[in-house]
């Protein structure tokens, strides 16, 4: 008898492992439930500078390419470099690691500027 216990708890053990995680499958997400920040990003380039107004805290930084420290951020440093007059390059690091590189760009004037 105890014999067919351990049969059955084995075989059970076995198949329960073999189940599906509950995160395994597709997920859709509920876009009417979904609420996005009504604030768009706000960040400019002036003078070789990257100024990032919507962070919180707002920064300030060289826009040369190389790592500039930044503090109360999600990320210890960040590189900016201007790729050509409507888009930028920018990296943040993370301990050293670069979690995100992203290039904003702008659609390029059809008005020239007087």
């Amino acid at each position: 008898m105890i014999r067919i216990s351990a049969l059955c708890l084995a075989l059970c053990a076995g198949v329960v492992a073999c189940a599906q995680s509950p995160f395994d499958g597709t997920w859709k997400t509920n876009m009417a439930q979904t609420k996005f920040s009504p604030k768009p990003n706000v960040f400019y380039l002036s003078q070789g500078w990257y100024h990032c107004v919507t962070c919180n805290p707002a920064f300030d930084s060289k826009a040369d390419g190389n790592d500039q420290t930044v503090a109360g951020q999600s990320y210890d440093t960040i590189s900016v470099k201007e790729v050509d007059p409507n888009t930028l390059s920018v990296t943040t690091k993370k301990a050293g690691k670069a979690p995100a590189k992203k290039k904003p760009s702008t659609a390029a004037s059809k008005t020239k500027p007087n």
